[in-house]
């Protein structure tokens, strides 16, 4: 059986470089816009999630429904 990749790379979009803020945070603008320009990843996530919303010893993973 052969797989099908999972994306087209002639139908994605170029999202361009990646850009790094103060804090060493790398995000993309076209996804992320300015929301990581200034604060750092950890600080929007707490934000939003709350200090008891991550372990350290764990891997996340955020859809976007």
């Amino acid at each position: 059986m052969v797989q099908e990749p999972l994306l087209d790379n002639s139908s994605t979009p170029d999202l361009g470089p990646f850009f790094e803020n103060p804090h060493g945070d790398k995000y993309l603008f076209p996804i992320n816009h300015n929301t990581f320009a200034s604060l750092s990843v950890s600080e929007v996530y707490l934000d939003y999630f709350g200090k008891d919303g991550f372990r350290e010893d764990c891997l996340y993973n955020f859809l976007r429904k």
